[in-house]
């Protein structure tokens, strides 16, 4: 039994291995010319024994195959090969060899040779560029390099990213600062309080507080959320200042909010059901809409009974377009308010003094429910 070995599709055999059996391995070794390109590699087994039944098929068992190539000599009088890297947009490009000249083109097409420009020092690009270059020295050349540099579109703070942007890698420059975490979702604040949502697995665990010298991934836009994917971050620096949520009233919260750290007081939940996780958030007359996002506990509130809610601004559109988007609250906690904002005034002269439900004073109550501050007492009074 044997196998034939043919390259690159020919039909003519470039060797073979002969009679070999089981539990008795053949080697067979193939010398090419110099600069051969092996595109592909056929075996094909056949007979070697009468003995063996042209009618049944010969089977082989091939271990490994082993390329062995002896590089072509080392030209001493030829410089060495440049290198060309990008970082930030910045292309440099060195030679091992000291003495040569570094010549590029950026046309992705032609040549460099002495006529080309010469490299003094790293320059920038403004879009996907492909360099060449050759390094010279004492009229010998050496081997061309090629390098595809990927513009980066590096901006100081997220207010910078456009729709133009969307599909299209882009890098902010820190401080960044992380919010929340939770699994996938990593929400950040940027150094002029803009916020963005970068989402994917990230490369470690993150607390509120901690600052990234970069954000860098593609941004895009889904159900009509901002958000950066298959991100990368910079260095982290852990132990930063806490930063606290802003407190909103619903009213004021709109689609500009994206992705913001807000905290809710006083507001009541209702609305929630087992097979769903949207429900209402309610203040008043105002209200929107909740979106248990990360898996909370939450139970309908009674109305006098209020809560305060810190989360992040999410928005829903199917299909990213307007004007069909839901501005709504995603909550990271729930907590029942307690602080009515009016602890510790009291009225001058044992007169009264009234305020309604949210700590703000009113002179005249009526129609209504309020607390009544009276000789360091509160009392909640309905008029």
């Amino acid at each position: 039994m044997g196998i034939k070995i043919y390259l690159n599709g020919s039909s003519s055999e470039a060797g073979s291995v002969t009679d070999f059996q089981k539990d008795n391995l053949s080697t067979k070794t193939i010398t090419l010319g110099t600069a051969t390109v092996i595109t592909s590699i056929k075996l094909e087994t056949y007979n070697t024994s009468a003995s063996v039944s042209s009618s049944k098929q010969a089977r082989g068992f091939v271990e490994c195959i082993t390329l062995n190539y002896d590089a072509a000599p080392v030209d001493p009088n030829k410089p060495a090969t440049p290198e060309i890297t990008c970082a930030d947009n910045k292309v440099t490009i060195t030679c091992a060899t000291d003495g040569a000249e570094i010549f590029y083109t950026t046309d992705g097409t032609t040549t460099p040779t002495a006529e080309a420009t010469k490299y003094n020092a790293p320059f920038l690009i403004t879009a996907n560029t492909t360099i060449k270059a050759v390094a010279i020295k004492d009229g010998e050349s050496s081997n061309v390099a090629t390098y595809n540099a990927v513009y980066e579109k590096i901006y100081s703070g997220y207010d910078e990213i456009t729709a133009d942007d969307k599909d299209a890698e882009v890098k902010i420059e820190g401080p960044i600062t992380v919010l929340y975490q939770n699994g996938r979702y990593l929400y950040t604040m940027d150094s002029r309080n803009n916020y963005m949502l970068l989402f994917g697995t990230a490369p470690d665990n993150y607390t509120n507080g901690d600052k990234l010298t970069f954000v860098k991934g593609e941004y895009t836009v889904f159900n009509g959320l901002p958000e950066i994917k298959n991100y990368t971050l910079g260095e982290v620096a852990t132990g930063g200042a806490t930063v606290d949520p802003v407190v909103k009233n619903i009213s004021e919260i709109g689609e500009v909010d994206a992705n913001a750290y807000i905290k809710l007081e006083g507001v009541t939940i209702s609305g929630v059901t087992d097979n769903s996780k949207n429900f209402t958030i309610e203040k008043g007359s105002d209200q929107m809409a909740g979106f248990n996002n990360f898996g909370l506990t939450l139970a309908n509130t009674a109305a006098d009974k209020k809560m305060d809610i810190v989360g992040v601004v999410s928005l829903y559109n199917k299909n990213n377009e307007a004007p069909t988007t839901t501005v709504q609250v995603a909550p990271i906690s729930v907590t029942e308010a307690t602080d009515t904002g009016i602890a510790g005034i009291e009225a001058e002269n044992g007169e009264a003094a009234y305020f309604n439900l949210q700590g703000v004073r009113v002179q005249n109550p009526e129609n209504g429910v309020f607390i009544r501050v009276q000789n360091g007492k509160a009392v909640k009074i309905v008029k």
